[in-house]
């Protein structure tokens, strides 16, 4: 294991973007901000954590809900009866405080931690280059037995009305998987992106209208990008499809939680995945979760990169599949930076 330094706060900058780690806080990305244009790409916190003591019944929404965290081994709570035993709400590492490793410099850093539902121990590494934070992941198996996992990245993008969400022109439908209050009535079927029912799910709309859905897709490009119209800037999440093949997003105008007083959540949510399901319980029965045999290793990457000049919409879409830069990512997957 590698040694570990503890810390409640890291800042890494290059000059051009800085981020923010809060490494007791399950290890999120607090922020990701760009210096030339003064945008904060990520959705800031709305209320006070309350969840500090791991726990299997842990809620999601007592947590932070903001910034970049990450769901293992499931993204939705499983009961008991799942195979390897009970799941909490968006998985165990957003609960935990992860350990620093060393070699922190001002552009990189790695930490760790180890789940406490599975006998999981999960790395990454944080670099930055340029207009780019690329995470790489290593997920490691420590138990005797083989384990069953899911994985969905969480980076909630700070969004406004009119923000453009894009998709590869090779994606034109869409599955349903969750929509609130029944805004649309066939959940689970396959839907038309971006226009359903004459909505233009890619727009943004206004935080008042409290809607969110959940929508998937199988990727053959791995990438999607969030415009910020006014600005005519953007971000975009790179990820590699032979290692990621599904995307889920979230897309939050307002709408979460269904119980809350207020809002906590006004974003859109990329998540690359390994498979198409949100409960690890589903999917074990699937045959579909990945699995890792005792002492078995997997890694991955995404990449982060924010737009250095003001661009069209559509040169933006460009910059978002640019062949180059997904390239890069699916080589980071292979190694530590």
């Amino acid at each position: 294991m590698p040694s570990t330094m503890d810390t409640n706060i890291v800042i890494l900058d290059n000059g051009q973007i800085r981020v923010v780690l809060l490494p007791r806080e399950g290890g999120r990305v607090q922020s990701l901000y760009s210096h030339r244009n003064g945008i904060e790409f990520l959705m800031q916190g709305r209320h006070p954590r309350e969840q500090w003591q791991a726990d299997v019944h842990a809620r999601f929404q007592d947590g932070s809900c903001a910034g970049i965290e990450e769901c293992l081994p499931s993204v939705v709570p499983c009961g008991p009866d799942t195979e390897g035993g009970a799941v909490p709400d968006h998985g165990d590492f957003w609960q935990l405080g992860w350990n620093i490793e060393d070699s922190v410099t001002a552009t990189h850093v790695a930490m760790h931690a180890q789940g406490f539902s599975r006998p999981l121990f999960f790395r990454r590494a944080f670099e930055l280059r340029e207009s780019t934070l690329t995470i790489c992941y290593w997920l490691q198996n420590i138990g005797a037995q083989p384990v069953s996992f899911l994985y969905a990245a969480h980076p909630l993008l700070a969004v406004d009305a009119g923000d453009r969400i894009l998709l590869p022109t090779q994606v034109k439908e869409v599955r349903l998987d969750y929509s609130r209050g029944d805004r649309f009535t066939d959940t689970g079927k396959n839907i038309p992106w971006p226009i359903h029912q004459g909505i233009d799910l890619s727009e943004v709309q206004p935080e008042a209208a409290r809607t969110a859905e959940v929508l998937r897709s199988r990727m053959s490009e791995g990438w999607c990008g969030v415009y910020h119209t006014p600005h005519q800037e953007g971000i975009a999440v790179r990820f590699d499809t032979q290692e990621l093949p599904s995307l889920a997003l979230w897309i939050c105008n307002g709408g979460w939680p269904d119980d809350g007083p207020a809002p906590y959540q006004y974003a859109v949510a990329p998540e690359p995945m390994f498979c198409s399901y949100s409960s690890l319980a589903e999917a074990q029965k699937a045959g579909a979760a990945p699995v890792l045999l005792p002492g078995e290793e997997r890694s991955w990457a995404i990449g982060f990169e924010v737009t250095s000049e003001k661009m069209t919409q559509d040169a933006f879409r460009a910059f978002c599949g640019n062949p180059v830069a997904n390239k890069e990512i699916a080589c980071f997957s292979t190694k530590d930076p």
